[in-house]
């Protein structure tokens, strides 16, 4: 698979035996939804592209209704998912019947698939022939622009086909033109095994970084691992119960395998009770916040087999390594001294036993708490980056529909007119979302080069504060000349060697575009913080909007709103309103890390619940075993600041061990995680010392609240109920 585009596949396929068959998909607009009308009800449409009639034997997409050799026969065919065709057409027939697109274009329904699966890279709802390219993408060609890089395209292998042999015929083929000879150099192919992890512009829906599911599941498994350390820990300092009963066994003749095969047998009905209770648990409760959190349709039944079978298998895994654990250190005892109380499981070789479980269980916390520390004070971090534009207070409002000259003066003046509106601004910026390179020429050029490009009219500086190192608005505003003119940002002058770039000589579509620079701003993040800004240039003038900003005061927003509202209704009828805030729209970039910070808190809070439960129960059986000890020294005037430091100083040993361990550690995942952003916070050692002064307090609170429990209990009756 690559990004590869309108003119290319067909050359392909052409000169290269091992590719079979091949795709072409491009969104009907490049940004935005369209508009589509049947019978007068508008619907916002996302997923609407043009396509080859290959889409449906390369992608295995089964069509309902419609022969996939024929529903693009003719330019008007139009195939739609089974979703959208009920909620169109409800119970009719939906083919033959025509809706109209954008209030410009007629489309005839011949054919209905199958929707899409929701795991599937792309979501495709509306389908036409690609052969509409030039049609609705004026400027674009099928056959004779072999610089057009803006579609997507998907190259079928043949099985016996070696991709990395594809690739070297790929690159080496010439085309002859007049000008020039173009090379298939710079093409690649993409695996589709690697389209939802490995992120590039050809990628239809955003790639989900891979180091997320290495920090979920290490937090799963940190849970996992705490709560067994808990379980194992807890019983082997209660195992004094069993010893008895297991000294009588060994005395009757059970083998060591046997009990030990007891212990397994306990632990995993233990572990049965609980899947089926986080069964349930997950199925009614979890899964539609974690649906919620992330924006998924994950199901979980765990009486498909499957599902029962890992159940099964991961219950008997654990149940080996606790019940056979604990099963292990009960059975290591001699029969005669179990049988004459001789053990005590509370002190000498057995607390060491418990002090490495009780060290992972502090390792794992403060890891996670480290982490969750971290992760909290990027995104403080992002939120109170100066992003070189100010986004507060700015409304935007897409426009799915085209909308003429005319009109956007109109538009502009009305919006103007609002008390609350201070600017308004027609575009086509929206965060994250500049996804338009096209090969540009400037004064003194040597090698051709991309650049991104952002449309814009003349007060977007104003609207969204942007500063003009270069240039003035009014200076802008009569540069405009055919239309449009040209501003670089800051990056873009550099990158071009000028000192200063006002008047030098630049075109963005062709010779025929050269124009003067007119102005240069100060770099704005146009994307995320992951990236750092790249040369960009602006085209500044009447070119067609996707984007309509306003920028309001904040006193009267839903009245503001409605006004707008109102104005956008009488003005672009048909147009459905939405609108959402500028500083939401940047916020949204950083959505995967928001949900790592919610997930790794979530974590971190349960794991140190768990933790702190199993350091109180382990107390108490330490109290329990030392009962006759405490006592003594309570008798002879021991406080309770000198019982808690008999109870404290083997805990904090081990607190501090593992934050030896632990801080490293912590300090390589999230130095790992930061590399993901261009602007980052440095780790400090405050921070990772943090972690441990935190776990250090809690184990002091636990054994303080333990401490202070026992103080009703009268001494003498503790010696006299002591065996």
């Amino acid at each position: 698979m690559g990004r590869y585009f309108g003119t290319y596949p067909p050359k392909l396929k052409a000169d290269i035996p091992e590719i079979e068959d091949y795709v072409r998909l491009t969104r009907l607009k490049r940004n935005g939804k369209v508009v589509v009308n049947y019978q007068n009800r508008y619907f916002n449409e996302t997923n609407f592209f043009m396509a080859d009639a290959s889409l449906f034997s390369v992608f295995n997409i089964p069509l309902l209704q419609g022969n996939a050799e024929k529903v693009f026969s003719t330019p008007d065919g139009l195939v739609i998912s089974k979703t959208e065709a009920k909620k169109l057409f409800a119970f009719e027939n939906p083919i033959g019947k025509v809706i109209r697109v954008n209030d410009q274009h007629d489309f005839r329904v011949t054919g209905v698939m199958e929707d899409v699966p929701v795991n599937s890279h792309f979501d495709i709802d509306y389908a036409i022939s690609f052969q509409n390219l030039e049609i609705l993408l004026p400027g674009t060609s099928l056959d004779g622009n072999w610089g057009q890089y803006n579609y997507y395209a998907y190259a079928l292998l043949s099985p016996q086909a070696d991709p990395v042999r594809v690739m070297d015929k790929i690159q080496s083929i010439k085309v002859p033109l007049k000008e020039y000879t173009h090379s298939f150099e710079d093409l690649g192919l993409q695996p589709m095994s690697d389209i939802h992890f490995v992120h590039n512009r050809g990628n239809l829906k955003p790639a989900y970084n891979r180091r997320y599911l290495f920090i979920y599941g290490a937090a799963a498994l940190g849970l996992i691992l705490i709560s067994l350390v808990n379980f194992v820990n807890l019983k082997t300092a209660g195992s004094s119960k069993r010893v008895k009963e297991v000294g009588v066994r060994k005395t009757l003749g059970a083998s060591r395998i046997q009990l030990i095969g007891q212990f397994v047998s306990e632990a995993f009905l233990l572990c049965v009770v609980s899947f089926t209770l986080a069964g349930g648990l997950i199925h009614f409760y979890l899964l539609p916040y974690i649906n919620g959190l992330f924006d998924s349709n994950i199901s979980f039944d765990i009486l498909v087999p499957q599902n029962l079978m890992l159940a099964i298998l991961f219950a008997a895994l654990l149940s080996i390594i606790a019940g056979g654990y604990i099963g292990f250190f009960v059975t290591a005892f001699s029969p005669v001294k179990a049988l004459k109380s001789q053990i005590k499981t509370g002190s000498g070789r057995n607390v060491r036993l418990r002090d490495f479980p009780l060290g992972i269980q502090f390792l794992v916390s403060i890891i996670l708490i480290a982490s969750s520390l971290i992760i909290s004070r990027q995104m403080r971090h992002i939120s109170n980056t100066n992003l070189g534009l100010n986004p507060d207070q700015v409304v935007n409002i897409p426009l799915y529909i085209p909308v003429d000259e005319e009109k956007r003066r109109t538009l502009k003046t009305e919006l103007r007119n609002l008390t609350d509106v201070s600017a308004v601004s027609l575009n086509s910026f929206n965060p994250g979302g500049v996804n338009w390179n096209q090969t540009v020429w400037w004064e003194g050029q040597e090698e051709s080069e991309s650049m991104y490009i952002i449309s814009v009219d003349p007060d977007f500086f104003a609207t969204l504060d942007v500063q003009l190192l270069e240039g003035d608005p009014s200076f802008i505003k009569e540069s405009i000349s055919q239309n449009y003119t040209y501003v670089l940002n800051e990056s873009a002058r550099k990158h071009l060697g000028w000192e200063q770039a006002l008047g030098k000589q630049f075109a963005a579509f062709g010779d025929d575009s050269r124009k003067p620079i007119s102005g240069v701003i100060q770099d704005f993040y146009y994307q995320s913080l992951h990236n750092e800004v790249k040369p960009c240039l602006l085209v500044v003038g009447d070119l067609k909007p996707s984007q309509l900003y306003l920028k309001m005061s904040a006193a009267h927003v839903p009245e503001t709103l409605e006004k707008a509202q109102q104005k956008l209704a009488s003005l672009l009828p048909g147009l459905p309103f939405e609108y959402t805030f500028l500083d939401e729209g940047f916020a949204e970039l950083y959505t995967a890390e928001q949900q790592a910070s919610k997930v790794i808190s979530f974590y971190t809070l349960i794991c140190i619940l768990i933790a702190i439960f199993g350091l109180y129960g382990l107390l108490t059986f330490e109290m329990n075993e030392r009962s006759k000890e405490i006592a003594i020294r309570r008798i002879l005037g021991g406080s309770n600041y000198h019982i808690g430091g008999l109870l404290i100083k083997n805990l904090i040993r081990t607190a501090m061990g593992a934050g030896l361990i632990g801080i490293p550690v912590a300090w390589f995942l999230m130095e790992n995680w930061l590399a993901n952003f261009n602007y980052r916070l440095e780790i400090d050692l405050p921070s990772m010392l943090a972690p441990i002064v935190l776990l250090s307090t809690l184990v002091l609170l636990t054994v303080a609240i333990k401490v202070l429990t026992s103080m009703g209990h009268d001494p003498v009756m503790e010696l006299r109920n002591v065996t």
